[in-house]
């Protein structure tokens, strides 16, 4: 008999997509670029989209888990593989795949082919999952970020919007806390929301590389 947990994660899988690994940790995640809820079947996966995908003004949009024929130059045969499917801000499309082993090609190109038995060359990024641990902080400083951009997902902040784009306009850099004294009078929450909204959209850059989000946070309008 199938567990409560089992029946759980069946139920989250079909309602948000179903995908192939089910044994590793699940993620319910709101992406702001999709418009919605995506499912992310593994750490690695929450890890890839947070720091890669999610945050990367140069992605437009991404579909995880898209079974695809492919080739790459170095095999023979074609071979039924997961991939991310990458929308890029100026139209391309390209695949993404998280890969376990010894190759160390990040990027390449590879012969995919349809149903219908057509071929197309697609451009591939690889990530080996081996240094995954690299994008770990990086992930979980932009997963703060997009704590309060989720916080106003349901919300318009016509106000709030208008005075934060009016001073990332006009100062074009500073500090979330010079931010947050300019805009005093309104919900600070909304106006976090706002901030990481248009650094999710790549309206303005923050850096995050070297300190978590908050109020000594540096951005910079794009």
């Amino acid at each position: 008999m199938a567990s409560l947990k089992s029946k759980l994660r069946g139920q989250l899988m079909a309602s948000h997509g179903a995908r192939r690994n089910t044994k590793n940790n699940l993620w319910l995640a709101y992406s702001i670029k999709s418009g919605g809820d995506i499912t992310l079947a593994s750490n690695n996966e929450c890890i890839y989209w947070a720091s890669r995908l999610e945050s990367n003004p140069q992605i437009k949009a991404f579909r995880f888990g898209c079974e695809l024929n492919v080739k790459y130059h170095w095999e023979e045969k074609f071979k039924r593989r997961e991939f991310i499917a990458v929308e890029t801000a100026t139209g391309g499309y390209e695949l993404h795949q998280l890969i376990a082993g010894d190759v160390t090609e990040t990027q390449c190109e590879a012969d995919v082919r349809d149903h219908q038995g057509m071929h197309e060359t697609v451009r591939v990024t690889l990530f080996n999952t081996k240094n995954i641990g690299q994008l770990a902080m990086l992930s979980t400083r932009w997963l703060q970020v997009m704590a309060f951009s989720n916080q106003i997902r349901n919300e318009k902040c016509v106000v709030e919007m208008d005075q934060v784009n009016l001073i990332i306009r006009s100062l074009l850099k500073g500090t979330v806390g010079g931010l947050l004294d300019r805009t005093s009078r309104h919900d600070p929450m909304k106006i976090l929301g706002v901030l990481a909204q248009e650094a999710l959209l790549g309206t303005v850059t923050l850096d995050l590389e070297s300190r978590c989000f908050g109020r000594n946070t540096f951005w910079t309008m794009k």
